[in-house]
Order: C-alpha cells, then sequence, then structure tokens
C-alpha cells in the first residue's frame, strides 16, 4: 500500500471532488450545517477538505503516514501533531481540530 502512494500508483485517487457526493449532498448531509463525517482509508481524498471548507468536523483514518502529510501541505493547512494513548498511532490535526 506505501508502495503504491511512494510510486504514484494510485488510480483509485481524484482529483475533484466525487460528483456523486455534489449531486446527493441534500441526502448525505440533510440539513446538518456541523457534520461529523468519517473517511476511512481517506488518502488525499479531496472530499475531506470538502467537507471541512463547508462546517463540518472530519476524522481520515489513513495507514500511510506520507500521504496523511502530503495532504495538509497541498492543502496549507496548519496542523499539531500528538499520539493516540490508547493504541500509540499518530494523530494530525488542525489548530481549530475540526480536521
Amino acid at each position: 500500500w506505501s508502495n503504491r502512494w511512494d510510486t504514484g500508483n494510485t488510480p483509485w485517487h481524484r482529483p475533484d471532488i466525487h460528483p456523486m457526493l455534489t449531486e446527493h449532498v441534500d441526502e448525505v448531509l440533510g440539513d446538518r450545517r456541523d457534520a461529523q463525517v468519517f473517511v476511512p482509508l481517506c488518502g488525499k481524498a479531496n472530499e475531506i477538505k470538502w467537507f471541512y471548507d463547508n462546517g463540518h468536523r472530519v476524522a481520515g483514518l489513513e495507514y500511510v503516514e506520507k500521504t496523511v502529510r502530503l495532504f495538509f501541505e497541498e492543502n496549507k493547512l496548519s496542523y499539531v501533531e500528538t499520539t493516540c494513548p490508547i493504541i500509540n498511532c499518530k494523530i494530525l490535526q488542525t489548530n481549530d481540530k475540526r480536521l
């Protein structure tokens, strides 16, 4: 998995927001303006930033740390790094803790 990201062999990664999300956002979110959104195996999914920019709280889960750091860098987002004491994994999040 790490090798796929290292070599850029990520055909599943979209350069845009998936059209199914934008077409069906009302069905997904209803009238919620502060939803909690979980994106498993998120990679650098642009939908994460889209939800964040629209006022939602987003948690993404990704195995490849380098990919997460690239997401923050490419989107010009500052972040703080902590460690989860329960499972000893890294947590990268924006200063406002919505992402």
